[in-house]
């Protein structure tokens, strides 16, 4: 299976014309996603496995599929680190 990601509970998300801005319950901090941060955030809120978020993005932005997926794996690391995002254990 893919890996997939969940988006826990205290963590709330609104948009903002074509951004994200994301408000973590529990830390009380407000976190701010650009376009492609909110497009990779929207596709884990659907569920999206990994390999479909990099394909859209690779598609998307006209760039290769090895260097998409190295950013996407860097921006999903961080998200996680920082409590934004859970790695489903389900989806992995």
């Amino acid at each position: 299976m893919s890996p997939r990601w969940i988006v826990p509970a205290h963590i709330g998300w609104r948009d903002v014309d074509a951004d994200l801005v994301l408000f973590d319950e529990q830390s009380m901090q407000y976190h701010a996603l650009n376009g492609v941060g909110s497009a990779i955030w929207r596709a884990c809120a659907r569920g999206a496995p990994r390999p479909d978020i990099v394909a859209n993005l690779a598609a998307t932005y006209d760039a290769p599929s090895e260097s998409i997926a190295e950013q996407v794996d860097a921006f999903l690391e961080e998200l996680v680190g920082a409590g934004l995002l859970l790695r489903d254990p389900g989806g992995a």
